[in-house]
């Protein structure tokens, strides 16, 4: 807890738990838990002075690279990471802060797919979700601009194909209203199969 206000550097992804707010505070590399009931703000894992690293761990003794996104699994109690300059995928066990790399290698980049930690690779991932219908975390890999799925079950990273529906892509009209004109954009949903959509007046296909 703080003695004054709570200060954070660059907050990105956050995760609603219950009456915890988790912030993963990408400047600080670290992950911070606010209690909205009691309005007091933690450091559950990663610095508390903004070093930078790959060590898992448990509690504040665990470092960061750039935490991002998150994804909560109820069932195993845990937060998937998305540590981007890392360029891995790391668990946050809620019942006692520790922190664990389930995918990828610290500071090695990477397209390949297979074993989560010996072979395959990330490219800055910046989000991360999790499918409970599978086990599995999906995965937003920026840099190479796919989304990839690591398996719990066989520890195993996939790249996934990516399709959409008609009537999804016609939900997402709305959201594109106001955005530059000079730019395209792509929206793809995982898993659903698709005939040609029209998209702020431009026919794709998934």
């Amino acid at each position: 807890a703080c003695a004054g206000p709570a200060r954070f550097g660059g907050p990105n992804g956050v995760l609603l738990v219950g009456t915890t707010l988790y912030v993963a505070d990408r400047v600080n590399n670290s992950i911070r838990a606010i209690d909205t009931v009691a309005m007091t703000v933690t450091t559950m894992a990663g610095s508390t002075s903004g070093a930078s690293g790959s060590t898992d761990a448990t509690g504040t003794a665990s470092r960061f690279n750039t935490p991002v996104g998150m994804a909560y699994d109820a069932g195993n109690n845990v937060i998937y990471i998305a540590d981007t300059a890392n360029n891995t995928v790391r668990q946050l066990r809620v019942s006692d802060s520790s922190v664990s790399t389930i995918g990828g290698a610290a500071g090695v980049s990477g397209t390949a797919d297979g074993s989560a930690l010996t072979v395959a690779r990330f490219w800055a991932p910046h989000n991360v979700a999790f499918d409970a219908s599978t086990a599995s975390v999906l995965v937003a890999d920026y840099t190479t601009h796919i989304i990839r799925r690591l398996s719990l079950a066989s520890q195993s990273v996939s790249t996934t194909p990516a399709t959409a529906t008609g009537s999804l892509a016609t939900s997402i009209t709305a959201s594109l209203t106001g955005l530059m004109s000079n730019w395209t954009y792509y929206y793809r949903a995982v898993g659903v199969t698709s005939t040609p959509s029209t998209i702020n007046g431009a026919t794709v296909s998934f």
